[in-house]
């Protein structure tokens, strides 16, 4: 199934409604070779290069980067997604957040720089491109995560209607 077909079908989900782990998982989109290569790009300049070892500035900096890119390959690729407005990073939150600015010419992707994660920063993308609907945010970064980043992928654990890294006991 293309992102199209998907978005349509998960429209039936709620703003704000949280979808399950098996709802997740039980669609399988497709998202273009060129906008995964513009991902998979970022990884080898960014998070091949010393991600374990940078600090959480570093890595911030870094996905700002990534929702650079990102951005970019969406108005390319996927145009008819493009919200056409001005995507702006927050840095002063602590949790990964999505709005819209006031008058709606921005739309704020909020980060949590104390955590700085890729999955959540592509899921916040996900709903500046998709929508509030948590469906399409959720299967719109785990597309692209398990593509990009497989190895990673497959240490995480889900909580919830989230991926997270495993914590070490």
């Amino acid at each position: 199934m293309n992102l199209i077909e998907f978005v349509e079908k998960a429209k039936k989900l709620k703003p704000g409604e949280y979808p399950t782990k098996d709802l997740i998982q039980k669609y399988q989109i497709t998202i273009k070779k060129e906008f995964l290569d513009i991902v998979r790009k970022w990884k080898k300049q960014n998070f091949d290069n010393h991600w374990r070892s940078d600090n959480n500035q570093m890595k911030t900096g870094k996905l700002i980067k990534l929702v650079e890119e990102v951005t970019k390959g969406m108005e390319y690729h996927y145009r008819e997604f493009w919200p056409n407005k001005e995507i702006e990073v927050v840095t002063k939150v602590d949790h990964y957040c999505m709005f819209f600015s006031p008058n709606k010419s921005k739309i704020r992707i909020g980060f949590d720089t104390k955590n700085p994660s890729i999955i959540s920063t592509l899921h916040e993308l996900g709903h500046a491109f998709l929508g509030f609907n948590e469906l399409k945010a959720c299967v719109f970064s785990q597309a692209i995560f398990t593509k990009v980043f497989p190895n990673q992928f497959n240490k995480l654990v889900w909580e919830g209607h989230m991926l997270k890294k495993c914590q070490k006991k």
